[in-house]
């Protein structure tokens, strides 16, 4: 998520909690849902100074998900491409390894791109790498 010398701020965060987890493992320094000024200005804040704010929303959506299992939104079938995308491989190489069809695939593929909000597998496979998947 940031560059080295970069302070990353997380404004209104996806609903999905797995993505606030995510995020923060890769490094956001602040995560608000509120945009009013104010808010929005403690956030910027606390990443100039490398602390980390997470307003009272975005805590209490990571506490209510239990956020045991990132990207609960997903079938354990769709976590398993998930991870292999996560881990590198392309879809005819998980269709391999997974036992399933490449057509079947891709069908996962795209369900997950649109679940997790992504454009691409190589993003979604950024996004579960940080998550701690692959």
């Amino acid at each position: 998520l940031a560059g080295q010398g970069a302070a990353v701020v997380l404004v209104g965060a996806a609903a999905d909690p797995s993505v606030l987890a995510a995020a923060l493992r890769a490094g956001a320094r602040a995560v608000t849902h509120e945009v009013r000024g104010e808010v929005l200005e403690l956030a910027l804040a606390a990443a100039r100074e490398g602390e980390l704010l997470v307003t009272p929303a975005s805590t209490l959506r990571a506490l209510l998900s239990g956020d045991a299992e990132p990207f609960p939104t997903l079938t354990p079938r769709e976590r398993d491409v998930l991870a292999q995308l996560a881990a590198g491989a392309d879809p005819p190489r998980i269709a391999g390894r997974l036992g399933l069809a490449s057509k079947t695939v891709r069908r996962h593929v795209r369900v997950l791109l649109a679940k997790l909000d992504v454009p691409d597998a190589d993003s979604a496979g950024r996004l579960a790498r940080a998550a701690g998947l692959g």
